[in-house]
């Protein structure tokens, strides 16, 4: 998937049922009643005067306003989608997609944000698509707040979620990026909203959920995940997700919906 548009109607109350990560970048619009967005430890407020903007490899979901109908538009896309357009301008348009993600006011401008979200549902060519997306970036560029982007940060994110099953730490990160442990710790805080202990547990229990999903073994699943131990795996995962992986792979194969 190098893009995607979701178009989603919420008339029951309804919450994301689990904290989830992309590969993409994510241009997040409840443009009807409200929805809360949750990144790390922070909360934001979503309606029809903001926009959401998520970086790839940042644990998040959102919680229901209760107001119904909720309606929402996801705009889903890499960024090789775009690189020949975005190489040869003279600005950022990801400038707008701060760390761990960024919440802009758009009540000055919601028509224009409205009108270029209905181009990109109805282009007709790849390259009309492509245009659109890079002027929707560059209007909320341009009505960001200000952010430094650092590329550091971006790379040890990647780094650590290709790899999550190894033995992470910060003396390691700090060698392999030529990085001080302080330096790494803040870029951490700062890019996710968490530290590196409890990212490296989300993007594990995320997975882990994946694989007891599939049917595989709850110790075969800790380690595989990078657990020290199984009831170091159990512990982490009932802390997170409110039951034990052996209950949470039971109930993916009874008639319940989670």
């Amino acid at each position: 998937m190098d893009f995607e548009i979701e178009k989603s109607t919420y008339t029951t109350e309804r919450n994301m049922p689990r904290t989830h990560y992309h590969r993409h970048y994510e241009i997040l619009y409840v443009y009807n009643n409200t929805r809360t967005l949750i990144v790390g430890d922070r909360e934001y407020l979503l309606d029809k005067n903001t926009i959401a903007i998520i970086p790839p490899f940042i644990p998040h979901l959102t919680l229901s306003g209760g107001v119904l109908p909720q309606k929402r538009i996801a705009v889903n896309f890499h960024e090789s989608y775009i690189h020949d357009i975005r190489i040869a301008l003279e600005d950022d348009i990801l400038s707008c997609a701060g760390t761990p993600c960024t919440v802009i006011n758009i009540n000055s401008f919601s028509e224009k944000i409205s009108s270029i979200i209905a181009e990109l549902q109805s282009c007709d060519s790849e390259t009309e698509r492509k245009l659109n997306l890079c002027k929707l970036l560059h209007l909320l560029s341009k009505n960001s707040p200000a952010r430094t982007k650092n590329e550091d940060a971006g790379e040890i994110i990647k780094f650590v979620e290709a790899n999550f099953s190894e033995r992470i730490t910060l003396d390691l990160l700090s060698e392999k990026f030529h990085l001080s442990k302080f330096t790494v710790s803040r870029y951490f805080s700062r890019y996710t909203g968490m530290s590196l202990p409890k990212y490296l547990n989300s993007i594990r229990v995320i997975n882990a959920k994946k694989y007891l999903r599939d049917g595989q073994m709850v110790t075969d699943v800790a380690f595989r995940c990078g657990f020290e131990s199984v009831s170091n795996f159990d512990r982490v995962f009932t802390n997170q997700v409110g039951m034990s992986p052996a209950k949470f792979k039971k109930e993916q194969f009874n008639p319940i919906d989670l």
